[in-house]
């Protein structure tokens, strides 16, 4: 950023020494030199926000998380196949934004007879030895503004993307995980497909009739709202059950969440509009 604003003062001196056509020309570069310093002082503010809120400092201390794993795994035991790798790709949703390396869904379903062997190697690889490719542990952060003050980087919410071939992964292990996983409270809406606020909003006004009707009971209804849950709230605490937490780190210990988590715990970066910070 030092060398944006460096040519931006050069091309504004240029321009107030010109003359004739010359003046128009610098004029135009300079203009130009200030909307590329604009860009990257608003990538810089976001980046340190973000920063901000992903170093774990509202979070208690944990221990840190193995680098190398001990052994590899036996792919034999490895649940991706090309039937999984197929089904992925079509039922990955299409219209999607790209993550770092600009390949969509679209690009790659034409190609599925000659790519599909290739990820299946791959996978298994990243399946054998605990490990992904650096480019598939870097997101593309695009900032949604929400409400507020547009200078403010706290009134934006941040947008992840992700890489293609990441997410055909993803969805490769998504049914071991899912069978491995504690099963989610009925009355949970969020992360669930095929439910919306409207889904949650009618099961709270059912409920409250029946309250009145049947056992003459007037609700009382309390809500809370925490400001930047989802990157400031302690998961540890936000589960009451043990039992529940037994399960996840059980969960912890078994070899294809590794597979995907491990890789996800160290060299991480954050692209905000395709500029790249540790």
């Amino acid at each position: 950023m030092t060398a944006a604003f460096k040519r931006k003062e050069y091309l504004y001196i240029k321009w107030r020494k010109a003359r004739g056509l010359n003046c128009l020309r610098y004029w135009e570069q300079h203009q130009e030199a200030q909307a590329a310093l604009r860009r990257l002082h608003s990538a810089d503010v976001m980046a340190r926000h973000l920063e901000q809120i992903f170093s774990g400092d509202l979070l208690p201390s944990r221990p840190t998380p193995p680098t190398n794993c001990a052994q590899p795994f036996d792919v034999s035991s490895c649940p991706i196949n090309i039937d999984s790798i197929n089904a992925a790709i079509k039922q990955l949703p299409r219209q999607k934004a790209p993550g770092i390396d600009h390949i969509t869904i679209e690009m790659l379903s034409p190609l599925t007879d000659t790519l599909t062997p290739v990820l299946l190697y791959l996978f298994r690889l990243c399946w054998q030895w605990s490990y992904t490719p650096l480019t598939w542990r870097v997101a593309q952060v695009i900032p949604i503004h929400k409400k507020g003050s547009v200078s403010d980087p706290g009134n934006f919410r941040p947008i992840s993307l992700t890489s293609t071939f990441r997410k055909i992964l993803e969805k490769c292990l998504y049914p071991t995980l899912e069978g491995e996983s504690p099963d989610l409270d009925i009355a949970q809406g969020v992360f669930r497909s095929s439910r919306s606020t409207l889904d949650q909003a009618l099961c709270l006004f059912e409920t409250c009739s029946i309250l009145r009707r049947k056992h003459k009971i007037t609700p009382t209804l309390a809500f809370l709202d925490i400001k930047s849950a989802y990157n400031t709230v302690d998961r540890e605490h936000t589960v009451a059950s043990k039992t529940v937490r037994t399960k996840l780190r059980t969960i912890k210990n078994q070899r294809y969440i590794r597979t995907v988590l491990r890789p996800r715990l160290r060299n991480s970066s954050i692209a905000v509009n395709a500029v790249t910070t540790p």
